[in-house]
């Protein structure tokens, strides 16, 4: 299934779709730009030289729209919106559709060119704007939008969390993915080529005056946050440290290999002697082994000096090691009308 760029609807959807301030274009190009022309002409350069096609979701210092990525890490040839391999994935999304629709709004899902969805949802009459001071209020009252309608992140396999930054690009819709040659287009609960209008969905949008009157208090505590910050910015930072949840985690009955592995690393980075590193391991592994653990000692030095760095979060949280929030803002009740 392919859309004509020049026809009226795609035309008709693109221009309700950009509409509401300047949106960045490209990832690498510094425009910024309401004209719809400059963005269909740029959407139609991408195609004829094969590449993507991104802009802003939002204008400059504003909310608008709500964005969620599912990917499948897995690649898989000739990939289209209904392969039977991105089912899951799909599964996945259409839970947050249905998350979105019982707060009252109707989602737009998109098929991404290649191995996922996005799915979007317009925020009624929008959320901003910030000033250059405050500019941390809309990343975390963004991301606490988010996370408040998917619920608990843990128990999607394939949501992406890169893109959860106000100032996330996204893939325009009825652009070509790079890679495959396939088309971004919208699509319906049965998973197939759907035919919205944009300023449809703008009128069932999300209804957040919950956010808007909580904004002045978040403001004011992150302007507080940002202030303790710069008075602490020339503090003595200390020696390195292994991170205390990592070191919790090697105490715990349930510690994996991973797990020690992850410690060893960070006890590297933080200067830890070898004798030190085996102290660590007598008090916490029951069934400790000296030589085995030297082993695993110089096997992850040998990997620091090639320039492996410490364990993400992520990937120690894929591990089972509960990672401490800094700031939660999920429970906020953002629900339709409220």
């Amino acid at each position: 299934m392919r859309y004509d760029l020049d026809s009226v609807y795609v035309k008709q959807f693109l221009k309700s779709w950009f509409n509401g301030g300047n949106r960045q274009l490209g990832i690498k190009r510094n425009i910024h730009t309401d004209d719809f022309g400059v963005m269909m002409q740029y959407v139609k350069q991408c195609v004829l030289k094969s590449e993507p096609a991104f802009h802003s979701i939002q204008a400059q210092r504003t909310i608008t729209k709500l964005f969620w990525e599912f990917d499948y890490d897995t690649k898989f040839e000739g990939v289209k919106y209904d392969s039977p391999e991105l089912t899951p994935v799909w599964n996945e999304a259409l839970r947050l559709v249905e998350n979105l629709k019982n707060a009252g709004a109707r989602p737009l899902i998109t098929y991404s060119g290649n191995r996922g969805y996005h799915v979007w949802v317009y925020i009624e009459d929008g959320i901003g704007t910030f000033d250059v001071n405050t500019e941390n209020v809309g990343r975390i009252l963004y991301k606490a939008l988010l996370f408040q309608f998917l619920g608990d992140p843990d128990t999607y396999k394939y949501f992406d969390r890169v893109p959860t930054n106000v100032n996330t690009m996204a893939r325009i819709p009825f652009s070509y993915h790079q890679k495959t040659g396939n088309q971004v287009i919208p699509l319906d609960e049965n998973r197939n080529p759907y035919h919205p209008m944009a300023f449809e969905l703008r009128k069932n949008a999300l209804a957040v005056e919950f956010a808007k009157t909580k904004l002045p208090g978040i403001i004011t505590e992150i302007c507080r946050l940002n202030a303790l910050r710069e008075s602490r910015k020339d503090e003595p930072k200390g020696e390195s440290k292994v991170r205390p949840y990592i070191l919790e985690a090697m105490y715990s009955p349930k510690a994996t290999h991973n797990t020690r592995l992850a410690f060893v690393m960070d006890a590297i980075y933080a200067d830890y002697t070898d004798e030190e590193i085996h102290k660590v391991f007598e008090e916490a592994v029951k069934n400790y082994n000296y030589d085995k653990t030297q082993y695993n000692i110089d096997y992850q030095r040998r990997r620091a000096e090639e320039g492996m760095r410490p364990t993400t979060n992520k990937r120690l949280s894929e591990w089972g090691i509960k990672i401490p929030k800094r700031l939660d803002l999920s429970k906020l009740p953002f629900e339709k009308g409220k």
